[in-house]
């Protein structure tokens, strides 16, 4: 059996700034044991999402609201967690991570044509971070700062910063 367990941590993410990808070997098929998506505190302020399906799974962490922005009563990081989930949904099978990259992005970016959006979108816009499994590659896409467990292994892809600040506190 094969068992993964997918962990995000909030950060702000950058498309493109911080991806990995991990390949599956073996025949195995995943399986969604358990699912849980909920707030620290209040579920309406929940900004993460859960995307499953036959092709891929999805753990979406909405970077938490820098402004107070709203669409439809939704903040930045619930807006960038809906929008991956609907481009998740229309993804062909074998869309690589760059394409789902790349299309995510187009739709980011469509939202902004739409709907003004009076703050600067690289510190303040729709952000996100997740970890994305392709049952047509076997491979796991971590996109932004975040972490998945695979069989008892953890792996990570921390920002450079996280790294720096951590030595910097280490010298204190």
């Amino acid at each position: 059996m094969f068992y993964l367990l997918f962990v995000l941590f909030l950060r702000k993410a950058i498309w493109y700034s911080n991806v990995m990808q991990i390949k599956r070997k073996g025949g195995e098929n995943v399986q969604v044991l358990e699912k849980l998506c909920e707030a620290k505190s209040q579920k309406c302020l929940c900004e993460d999402a859960l995307f499953i399906s036959e092709q891929f799974i999805a753990v979406i962490d909405g970077v938490t609201a820098k402004s107070d922005y709203s669409h439809d009563g939704k903040t930045t990081g619930k807006l960038a967690a809906d929008i991956i989930c609907q481009v998740m949904e229309k993804l062909p099978p074998e869309s690589t991570m760059e394409q789902t990259i790349h299309m995510i992005n187009q739709d980011l970016e469509l939202f902004y044509k739409e709907h003004p959006f009076p703050y600067n979108r690289k510190t303040m816009g729709l952000q996100a971070v997740c970890v994305i499994y392709s049952r047509h590659f076997r491979e796991i896409w971590m996109i932004g700062d975040c972490q998945a467990k695979v069989d008892g292994q953890l792996y990570d892809n921390p920002k450079k910063s996280d790294a720096i600040l951590a030595h910097m506190r280490a010298l204190v």
